[in-house]
């Protein structure tokens, strides 16, 4: 089956730009990128993770491995797949004590039922509206039953903004802009429990919308 256009245009772009990206952003986590707000949300998920026993955590579209990074500080057992082979070897020279992998959100490349839990930071933001069921689908087959994930991405009408010609690499990068209610129900059609739903204000020089985020589990089946 041939590859969807939104990965294949997303991987190149970000094979192209990975060294941009990671002179821009970094490698860890930054209050320039993100929130006291943010850290709180990640912090609360480290948390309630080991509190239900610990285990296997994906970074999923991990980049560079800032948020691996970042959970693994916080007792987590991290590993992170992206579907760029360029920022898996910035992440892998960033953080040589961590496991990084291609994987893509539909094809995350683990076991059934192997993960504690899951992060999706602002890793949907490439994905159309219509494309989500595949991931959450994805999502339900490796956590654990009662297993949790938190996704975080940029709030709004469902819409997108393209940029021809992203980093200079030929590709048409999109990022979509998810309602958060839009994203809870595809979550649930998939068989998840959405927990809490939260938003925050844009409040970096970045940012133009909403942030949102979203806690959810796999049920205990």
């Amino acid at each position: 089956m041939a590859e969807p256009d939104h990965i294949t245009s997303t991987r190149r772009a970000y094979d192209h730009s990975a060294s941009l990206y990671v002179e821009h952003l970094g490698t860890e986590l930054s209050s320039r990128f993100e929130t006291a707000f943010d850290q709180s949300m990640l912090d609360s998920f480290a948390s309630d993770v080991r509190a239900s026993g610990g285990g296997a955590v994906l970074d999923v579209g991990c980049g560079p491995g800032r948020i691996t990074a970042y959970l693994a500080r916080r007792g987590l057992d991290m590993a992170g797949v992206d579907l760029s082979s360029a920022m898996i070897d910035a992440a892998r020279s960033a953080h040589p004590g961590l496991s990084f992998d291609i994987g893509t959100l539909d094809n995350l490349g683990v076991e059934d039922r192997s993960l504690a839990a899951a992060v999706y930071w602002y890793s949907i933001i490439h994905t159309p509206p219509d494309q989500l069921s595949h991931a959450w689908i994805e999502l339900r087959r490796v956590l654990q039953p009662g297993g949790h994930a938190l996704i975080a991405f940029q709030s709004g009408p469902d819409e997108q903004v393209a940029r021809p010609d992203a980093y200079g690499s030929g590709a048409t990068l999109v990022r979509y802009h998810h309602a958060i209610d839009s994203v809870a129900d595809t979550l649930e059609a998939a068989g998840l429990d959405v927990g809490s739903q939260r938003e925050r204000a844009p409040e970096l020089d970045h940012e133009t919308t909403p942030q949102a985020f979203i806690r959810c589990r796999r049920p205990q089946d």
